[in-house]
């Protein structure tokens, strides 16, 4: 086994269990967003900022890693992905490098699909609360009106907010 290769698979493995934390953490946002749950989502947001830390640690691992296979087999920078590089590899590491590479794509695919969808929901939620706070302030601006005889007119006035009438 090439100790270079071991490492670095050694580092893409790292890289890789943060980042299904960080699918898990994608995962669990998505009721917080629902329930308007501010602690929830303020608790995840944390722990994505803990997980983004232990990523640029492990990047410029590998990066400086990599510097070294790339100097090594002569290859130009912007050559030196996991599929190239396993063409150098042993038979054994080039497999976990395929592997591995395969997974990512995976599960970076899944990630894209989760935070564009957190990303609508969120967006939805502030879009809502925006509308909630036009109609509240709308109710104190506006004078209430009255009829005859001092009964107040009911409005029937209704807003839409993302997409509902309120």
């Amino acid at each position: 086994m090439d100790k270079q290769y071991q490492e670095l698979i050694s580092i893409l493995q790292k890289e890789l269990a943060v980042f299904q934390e960080l699918r898990d953490l994608l995962n669990a946002e998505t009721k917080p967003l629902i329930d308007f749950d501010a602690q929830s989502l303020e608790k995840i947001t944390k722990a994505k900022q803990t997980l983004e830390l232990r990523l640029k640690i492990l990047e410029q691992a590998r990066l400086d890693l990599l510097v070294a296979l790339i100097k090594r087999f002569n290859l130009p920078p912007d050559k030196a992905t996991l599929k190239e590089l396993a063409r150098f590899a042993p038979e054994s590491q080039a497999q976990i490098l395929l592997k591995t590479r395969d997974t990512f794509k995976r599960l970076t695919g899944e990630m894209r699909k989760k935070v564009d969808g957190n990303t609508q929901l969120a967006e939805s939620s502030l879009r809502m609360l925006q509308g909630l706070r036009g109609l509240i302030q709308r109710t104190i601006e506006e004078p209430t009106t009255y009829e005859e005889a001092g009964q107040v007119k009911a409005r029937r006035e209704s807003v839409k907010v993302a997409g509902r009438r309120v």
